[in-house]
């Protein structure tokens, strides 16, 4: 599937649409996006052409969304950007989002975030952790806990922050 947008060029007489942006999808056998790719018009160059900006490469496991990886046009390549890891439970429902930024010759770890739920599927607790590079392991960040009422609706909803500055580092209530 391709999406062009065209502006409304006042700078030329008479005025005229022209192109703008193009986006670029495609999908596999069961519909799932595989990449996306955005492009910019250049009018800048003989002749005038479409130039990429971003790029989005997806990977599926029984339909889910595994990997994500980011890409940047440097006028010449596609380089590798960020990329999102995420995990799944035998029921779909994912477990841990780990994404990464490319830095010079190798992946970074920058966030992790850890999805917990009950028995019946529903969302429990939401763990956010940053990459600790001093140390090497992950520092957690905040967390929000949630209840439900009886009919499946959010019931309350409790977010802590990780205090690193106390004696013994521990979660507090925000």
């Amino acid at each position: 599937q391709i999406d062009i947008t065209y502006e409304w060029d006042k700078t030329t007489i008479p005025y005229k649409w022209v192109k703008s942006s193009k986006s670029e999808y495609n999908f596999d056998a069961s519909g799932n996006m595989t990449s996306m790719i955005l492009y910019e018009w250049d009018k800048t160059i003989i002749p005038n052409n479409w130039v990429g900006t971003t790029k989005t490469v997806n990977t599926y496991v029984n339909g889910n969304n595994t990997l994500s990886t980011s890409y940047t046009w440097d006028g010449s390549q596609w380089v590798q950007l960020s990329k999102k890891e995420s995990s799944f439970n035998p029921n779909g429902k994912n477990t841990v989002d780990i994404t990464s930024m490319w830095f010079m010759i190798q992946w970074q770890n920058v966030s992790k975030k850890e999805y917990k739920y009950d028995a019946s599927g529903k969302d429990t607790l939401d763990i956010d952790y940053d990459w600790d590079m001093l140390n090497s392991k992950w520092a957690g960040y905040d967390k929000t806990r949630y209840t439900y009422n009886a009919t499946d609706k959010i019931a309350t909803e409790t977010t802590f922050s990780w205090d690193k500055t106390l004696p013994v580092p521990a979660w507090v209530k925000s």
